[in-house]
């Protein structure tokens, strides 16, 4: 297999006084079928992911080989264990630089948007690049797989249809350019609170069969877990309620949530249902982003 070579376009070595700044893009969940655990405890799914616009930013600083550090201005979870200690652990101690990372965060921590997965495998791919790391793809998806179910997804973004637990991946089109009006009510949904509820209360596909043919085909629609966070988060079954009722809308729930999605067919749409969810409730997180990492076909 090739080995890969990912440097991000706004990463140029040579200025080593100045920080390397890589951007981490998040993912929506357009659709999520859950499916009975498996003898591991982990649930097979069945998704289609695509990548967006909205991002954080790794700012990353050369340190004394061996040493290796990262921060989180203003969030909650600074100075905490982090997923990039991983990275950084799956090299085993190889690497010629030591470092430290500064991410400036956009991706709502715990928002069903894969932000600390796309951070890591952003960070992974920056190392094998600036260390000039020989690997193959089929090495990094293995790496990518121990760091976390969405971490294979982010090492080639797009569009793609995912199952297993996040490690077998296939490129899918992306149909068209999509505006969406993204949507939190600030409230943090643990994936792993979710997955609890869920085996309580739902009753999931036995298991995995043939992929349904809308799904293959990019459709928007159904996640698994949505009565499940509707029950634990109750202002988004509210929220549901008010934008059907008055702009005639349907809401989306993007992985285990706690972020909503609104497709639109262009910016000005997206916009304008952005201004009217930040008049009617000013305390949410709201920002409008667009589908991109695919060549579009229409």
């Amino acid at each position: 297999m090739p080995a890969i070579s990912a440097l991000s376009s706004n990463t140029e070595k040579g200025a080593s006084q100045a920080p390397f700044s890589v951007l981490s893009h998040a993912k929506l969940n357009l659709s999520l079928l859950i499916y009975a655990p498996r003898s591991d405890g982990y649930h097979p799914i069945c998704s289609v992911f695509q990548e967006i616009s909205l991002h954080d930013t790794l700012e990353i600083e050369l340190r004394k080989q061996g040493e290796f550090s990262v921060s989180i201005p203003g969030s909650p979870i600074d100075g905490q264990p982090n997923i990039l200690d991983k990275v950084f652990a799956s090299f085993k101690g190889t690497l010629t630089h030591g470092y430290h990372v500064t991410i400036r965060k956009q991706i709502p921590i715990g928002g069903g948007l894969g932000g600390g997965s796309s951070n890591a495998a952003a960070l992974l791919k920056w190392l094998v690049d600036f260390e000039k790391r020989e690997i193959s793809s089929q090495k990094m998806r293995k790496i990518a797989v121990s760091l976390g179910a969405d971490v294979p997804f982010f090492l080639t973004g797009g569009t793609a249809l995912v199952r297993g637990i996040g490690e077998k991946i296939r490129a899918l089109p992306t149909p068209r350019q999509q505006w969406f009006a993204l949507i939190n009510p600030n409230q943090h949904a643990a994936t792993s609170e979710i997955f609890r509820a869920y085996d309580r209360q739902m009753a999931p596909l036995k298991r995995p069969g043939p992929t349904p043919q809308r799904i293959l085909q990019g459709a928007i629609g159904e996640n698994g877990f949505k009565p499940v966070v509707w029950t634990l988060i109750p202002a988004l079954a509210e929220l549901e309620t008010q934008i059907g009722a008055e702009l005639g809308l349907p809401l989306f729930l993007s992985g285990s949530g706690a972020t909503v999605f609104i497709p639109l067919d262009s910016e000005l749409d997206a916009e304008r249902v952005a201004q009217w969810v930040s008049g009617r409730y000013p305390e949410y997180w709201v920002h409008v982003t667009q589908s991109c990492g695919s060549k579009f076909l229409g």
